[in-house]
């Protein structure tokens, strides 16, 4: 039984519904962030935040993510940086020491917050300009 909420499955439940999201996972295009964002989208209708594959979901789409940041819109940055801080507070709880797969997450999380700062004073910046019009 669900801590959160009055939903009750039996194991043999859980467990089906784990391996059939997990192979409809690895079946998905490994490049594709359409496709992860869709399934995190999907897969998070049944499972929580903080089940491991949907953190494996969110390092993944933070990988994918990391290439292309300076391209992306404030509320794309947004919702990576929310991907960011998941997997951070996951790792901090499984592994709270210092590692390298911890080091990049923080890295593009930081590199994130930087960007989402200058975007946002890019427009107060702009509103400001307007406002002395």
């Amino acid at each position: 039984k669900c801590s959160k909420c009055p939903i009750e499955l039996d194991p043999m439940q859980i467990n089906e519904t784990e391996n059939r999201l997990a192979e409809q996972m690895q079946k998905l295009e490994m490049n594709s962030l359409a496709d992860f964002e869709s399934f995190l989208e999907d897969a998070g209708m049944e499972l929580h935040p903080g089940h491991y594959l949907m953190i494996l979901l969110k390092r993944h789409l933070i990988g994918l993510y990391s290439s292309c940041l300076p391209s992306l819109e404030l509320e794309d940055l947004e919702r990576v940086e929310g991907y960011c801080q998941s997997v951070e507070d996951c790792y901090k709880i499984i592994d709270p020491g210092y590692q390298k797969d911890r080091g990049s997450v923080l890295r593009t999380l930081c590199e994130i917050k930087k960007m989402i700062a200058k975007k946002r004073m890019a427009v107060f910046s702009e509103l400001f300009v307007r406002l002395r019009r």
